[in-house]
């Protein structure tokens, strides 16, 4: 018995010896292989989850910075726009805003309703104007028949600064049932993209239920050229020591005053420019506080009681009859110089091609009035246009014969709305 058992046993481990060597060995090779894989993608996993996150540089931290605050910024402002009827715009109305460029910083200010004009010098800023009391020496006016306002001091004014994008902003003056003035700054450029000249468009709306005879007056608070000789000079060099004033403007076109880091050109003739009824240079505080048209002193100086030596420029428009609604538009250009750079404005203007000029909503009774024929200056430019459109076939003197003779029309109508 014991003998069947010891010699059963001897088969079974026999049997397990053969079948041991019938296995081939590669299959305890792949076993060992595949747990070897498993090892290696564990331990790359591992090495993968080891690695430290890429550092973003400073630039990159702050650009990303940026963007959220702007982002952030312009859903805030998509929250509060409104809407002009008068104008058909849309703006963000603001504290304060400012129009940043190249070459220059527009700088407008709800709580005292004013603007000024910085000139960039390097890291340096210089204002274009006096900066004093918030630039209050610089000043719009309007004469709603006979009740006048200065704009920027008149209790009965409601202030607006009203952002319209990053590069087109108003100051917005508002007579409740009487009269708005929106003052536009848009920055345009005779450097291409320096932004160094800025467009003043001025709005004026007649908001009452009655025709009324409304005009217009500016004090520009000049500063740059007062410690010199002469405190401004024209484009046909008349230099400007004393009180003086022009009832035309087509020979001295516009007033520069500088000094040795920074100049400002007030172009007040040309092309897009609204035709004037007055320029007055004199003591400021006379200006500011003296009579519609301004009383001189012709070639006095420029010194009162108060303040020495203090010039300013004043221009009136002439007044006009508006029916209820009705909105005009004044147009001039404030041009920004520097050291070994002079304003460029009147170039700008005069570069200003004649046929963009003609706006469709030009009153037919004042083309009338100046005996244009408002479909004949349509012909015109489409005249112009179509030469203009074939690079193969441009004939220039044609297109500068047409060009005289659409800026002779243009000379009479001269954008007087």
């Amino acid at each position: 018995m014991i003998k069947a058992k010891f010699f059963s046993k001897k088969i079974i481990y026999s049997l397990l010896f053969c079948f041991s060597l019938c296995v081939p060995v590669s299959v305890f090779a792949q076993e060992t292989e595949d747990t070897g894989a498993e090892q290696t993608v564990e331990e790359t996993a591992e090495t993968e989850k080891e690695e430290p996150p890429v550092k973003k540089t400073k630039e990159e931290l702050k650009a990303e910075k940026a963007a959220k605050k702007a982002a952030a910024q312009a859903e805030k402002e998509k929250k509060l726009e409104k809407k002009d009827e008068l104008l058909g715009i849309t703006y963000v109305p603001l504290e304060k805003f400012t129009i940043d460029t190249e070459s220059l910083q527009v700088l407008l200010r709800k709580s005292t309703g004013t603007f000024n004009i910085y000139v960039k010098n390097g890291k340096k800023k210089t204002s274009l104007f006096s900066d004093k009391n918030d630039g209050k020496g610089s000043s719009f006016f309007v004469r709603f028949n006979d009740e006048i306002y200065r704009l920027n001091e008149s209790a009965g004014a409601v202030k607006t600064v009203r952002k319209i994008n990053d590069s087109l902003a108003q100051l917005s003056y508002c007579i409740n049932k009487k009269v708005q003035v929106a003052v536009q700054f848009e920055p345009v450029s005779y450097f291409e993209n320096s932004g160094d000249i800025v467009k003043i468009t001025v709005f004026t709306t007649n908001i009452s239920d009655k025709e009324a005879a409304v005009s217009l007056k500016a004090v520009f608070d000049t500063v740059l050229g007062e410690g010199y000789d002469y405190h401004l000079i024209t484009s046909d060099e008349k230099k400007i020591s004393g009180e003086v004033s022009f009832d035309s403007f087509s020979e001295e076109r516009c007033l520069i005053s500088s000094d040795n880091k920074a100049s400002v050109q007030i172009v007040l003739n040309g092309k897009s420019v609204t035709k004037l009824e007055l320029v007055t240079v004199a003591k400021k505080d006379s200006l500011l506080k003296g009579e519609w048209i301004p009383l001189i002193n012709e070639n006095g100086n420029f010194s009162s009681i108060h303040n020495y030596n203090d010039s300013a420029v004043c221009v009136n428009w002439a007044e006009k009859n508006y029916a209820p609604g009705e909105t005009k538009k004044t147009v001039l250009y404030i041009a920004s110089g520097k050291t070994m750079m002079a304003p460029r404005g009147l170039d700008y203007v005069d570069a200003i091609d004649p046929s963009t000029l003609f706006d469709v909503d030009i009153p037919e009774n004042e083309a009338g009035e100046a005996g244009i024929d408002m479909e004949y200056v349509n012909q015109l430019i489409q005249k112009i246009s179509s030469l203009k459109s074939d690079p193969n076939q441009v004939d220039r003197e044609e297109i500068r014969r047409l060009n005289d003779e659409l800026n002779s029309i243009y000379e009479q109508l001269r954008i007087d709305e």
